[in-house]
C-alpha cells in the first residue's frame, strides 16, 4: 500500500494518531474537537503546568468545556504531554504554534523553525500528514518545511503530505465554536489536499 492510500485509509477508519503541537487557544480546542470524534490525539506543549493542568483533567482557557476535556483525557483520547518524541508514530501532525510579531512588525518564525526541524526525523519512521495552521504569510509552507525535507531527499505528495488551514478560533463568541467555523484548507499537490479535506 503506497503512503497516500495508507494515511487516507487510517483517516477513513479513524485509526491513525494524532499529535497536536501547540496547546494555546487554538491547538487545545482543536485536540478536544478531534478527540471528541474518537481519533486519539497526542497534545504536545512545551509548557509543563499546561501539561499538568490537563493530567489532572483541569482547563487553563476559560471559554473550553471542563467537562468534555475530562470525558476525552478519561478516555484517553486526548493524551497531553511534553515529550516530542511521543509524536515519531503518528500519521498526522498538526502545528498550532504561535507567530508573535518581532520588534519589526514580522511575525517570528522561530517556534516553525525548531519543529520543522524535529519533524524531519520523524518522517523516516511513517508517512505523514502535515498541517501548518500557525497564522503566518502565504510561502511558510515551502520555505520552512518542503524546501527543509528536501535536503533529507523527502518529497511532498510522495513521502509526506503538507498542507495549510488557517486557524479557525474566535474565542468568546459564542454563536461560533470550533467545529461550526467554515475550514478553509490548501496544498501544493493533489493527494495532500485530498487528505486534509477527508480528515477535516
Amino acid at each position: 500500500m503506497n503512503n497516500f492510500k495508507y494515511i487516507f485509509k487510517q483517516i477513513k477508519d479513524k485509526s491513525c494518531k494524532i499529535a497536536v503541537i501547540g496547546l494555546g487557544y487554538v491547538g487545545l480546542p482543536l485536540s478536544i474537537l478531534i478527540a471528541k470524534k474518537n481519533f486519539r490525539v497526542f497534545g504536545y506543549d512545551e509548557d509543563s503546568k499546561k501539561i499538568n493542568n490537563l493530567r489532572r483533567k483541569k482547563t487553563y482557557i476559560n471559554h473550553i468545556d471542563q467537562k468534555l476535556l475530562s470525558q476525552v483525557i478519561q478516555r484517553k483520547k486526548l493524551i497531553p504531554t511534553n515529550q516530542l518524541s511521543d509524536i515519531k508514530n503518528v500519521d498526522i501532525i498538526i502545528i498550532c504554534l504561535p507567530t508573535p510579531l518581532s520588534h519589526y512588525k514580522k511575525p517570528d518564525l522561530s517556534f516553525l523553525r525548531k519543529v520543522s526541524r524535529v519533524i524531519k526525523n520523524y518522517l523516516l519512521n511513517t508517512p505523514k500528514l502535515i498541517i501548518l495552521e500557525s497564522t503566518t504569510y502565504p510561502g511558510t509552507t515551502d520555505e520552512l518545511f518542503i524546501k527543509n525535507f528536501k535536503k533529507k531527499n523527502l518529497i511532498d505528495g510522495e513521502n509526506y503530505f503538507m498542507a495549510y488551514s488557517p486557524e479557525r478560533e474566535d474565542p468568546g463568541n459564542k454563536n461560533f465554536k470550533t467545529e461550526t467555523i467554515p475550514k478553509v484548507v490548501g496544498a501544493n499537490n493533489l493527494n495532500s489536499k485530498k487528505l486534509i479535506s477527508e480528515f477535516y
